[in-house]
């Protein structure tokens, strides 16, 4: 909630030298197309969709 958080809800701005963004949707958009992906390939093992992940967020570089 708001009042819990509310001590790091501007932390972005007191660390402006690490460019933490000030949203998440460069996260959303990330796990939004993991989701996708994972779809496309509903047949995989649970060891296999967890390397696929693996694999997956290792290949994407966040900035």
């Amino acid at each position: 909630s708001l009042r819990t958080n509310s001590d790091w809800l501007f932390t972005y701005q007191e660390y402006e030298h690490l460019d933490i963004p000030n949203t998440t949707n460069s996260l959303e958009g990330l796990f939004s197309e993991l989701k996708r992906q994972l779809h496309n390939h509903h047949g995989l093992s649970e060891q296999r969709k967890l390397r696929f992940i693996k694999d997956f967020l290792g290949s994407k570089s966040l900035k």
